[in-house]
């Protein structure tokens, strides 16, 4: 007999749409002989198919989560500017994200993957990483191979928009709240206070590492800032220095933004010498 399947469903869904999710276990399943019954075909390959990681920095001033929020349901340029797609609540969240799966990989090969056979390799199949950074590289490296990572970048403290600390801004999430307002995540689909996340989710992780052989290849998150634009000279100095734009300028038309994010090609990067900015720890390790 194999071990039951756990399995996640919704629970406690809530009229704002944020729903909470629970952890309940199905039948176990029952194979014959001991082993799952399969065709008489031969079993040539056992895998791991794992993509679009996204280990993120999401401390980085070179992301341009400012431009999401014109293209967010209930402003008015909305429907002329379409998703946007350069902020998500979630994205200081990707590295324990990416533990887990090690370690459910991991057990998925200690069983054999229930068929008989040792799991061959672990194919990673692009986007490892969200911005093409240096320092992100690093944590995708520690993560697979096994090693410590501290999903951190800049000072001591974060520098995340969505930190209380910082400037208070409606269109992020603020886990643990902002003395200055309430932000829209919250008060619009329901996101839960949850005191501790943001110094929990940047604190040291050690990586079991994969305990097969993987392979990788690249994609468009990999070789560019938020997957979409190129890493010239400007990019560069604005990802590691100590400056991060906050808004368009007060001169910029917000449909500006159809030109800097395409649909179909390369972006770039939004801000103007008038754009304004605020001061974040510079870090060349990014």
């Amino acid at each position: 007999m194999l071990r039951p399947v756990r399995r996640i469903r919704s629970a406690n869904e809530q009229s704002s749409g944020w729903i909470e999710l629970a952890e309940e276990h199905s039948e176990a399943r029952v194979a014959s002989g001991g082993a799952i019954r399969t065709s008489a075909a031969e079993r040539v390959a056992t895998i791991a198919h794992l993509s679009d990681l996204h280990i993120c920095d999401a401390e980085s001033p070179g992301r341009q989560e400012y431009l999401d929020h014109y293209g967010r349901p209930g402003h008015p340029l909305a429907p002329l500017v379409g998703s946007v797609g350069t902020y998500r609540p979630q994205e200081t969240l990707t590295v324990p994200v990416a533990l887990c799966m090690v370690e459910v990989v991991n057990q998925i090969a200690a069983q054999a993957a229930g068929t008989g056979r040792p799991m061959d390799a672990v194919i990673l199949t692009g986007d490892l990483t969200d911005n093409a950074q240096g320092n992100e590289l690093d944590w995708v490296a520690a993560i697979l191979d096994g090693g410590t990572v501290r999903p951190a970048s800049g000072g001591l403290s974060s520098s995340w928009v969505g930190a209380s600390s910082g400037a208070f801004r409606a269109q992020y999430w603020y886990p643990e709240g902002h003395r200055d307002g309430d932000d829209q995540w919250r008060r619009d689909h329901g996101f839960p206070m949850v005191d501790g996340l943001i110094e929990a989710a940047r604190a040291y992780f050690v990586s079991p590492g994969l305990d097969i052989s993987y392979f990788g290849v690249h994609g468009n998150h990999d070789l560019l800032l938020q997957g979409t634009v190129p890493a010239d000279d400007d990019v560069r100095s604005l990802v590691v220095g100590k400056r991060r734009y906050t808004d368009l300028a007060p001169q910029q038309s917000p449909m500006g933004i159809l030109e800097v994010v395409p649909g179909v090609g390369p972006a770039r990067s939004a801000h103007t010498a008038g754009s304004p900015t605020e001061s974040v720890m510079s870090d060349p390790a990014r």
